[in-house]
């Protein structure tokens, strides 16, 4: 019998995953845009910059769907969010500003605090 409890890592891995895999992907299929608004809020090396959190951000993704790497992936999606904060969003405030990347970074301190759960690859690969 499914435990309650059990669902919930899963439910917030899917959600949190789905949202990073979407938002990286859409950068590295228009990756010259991605390199074009770092180059104008002043990102450093806008055009590497842009493929390394990209490609970061869509790896994330894909580690949280699956339930691999969890606490990595935390640790790396916090430090995208507070750059996000940082460069783009502190200054609109938190309504209409940084509150999606606030709760982004809320899910993912959970997520490292409870691990992937037990409907993940990595429950899976441990217990045959």
């Amino acid at each position: 019998m499914v435990q309650p409890n059990a669902l919930a890592p899963l439910f917030l891995r899917i959600g949190l995953g789905s949202i990073l895999f979407a938002h990286g992907l859409q950068k590295l299929l228009f990756i010259s845009r991605t390199m074009e608004f770092f180059e104008l809020i002043g990102v450093p090396f806008p055009s590497l910059s842009a493929y390394g959190i990209a490609t970061m951000e869509t790896l994330c993704g894909i580690a949280f769907y699956l339930g691999i790497h969890i606490r990595l992936a935390g640790l790396c999606t916090i430090l995208l969010m507070c750059g996000t904060i940082i460069t783009v969003k502190g200054a609109k405030g938190f309504i209409d500003g940084y509150e999606f990347d606030a709760l982004i970074i809320v899910n993912a301190i959970s997520l490292m605090f409870t691990g992937p759960g037990e409907y993940s690859i990595s429950h899976i690969s441990n217990h045959p």
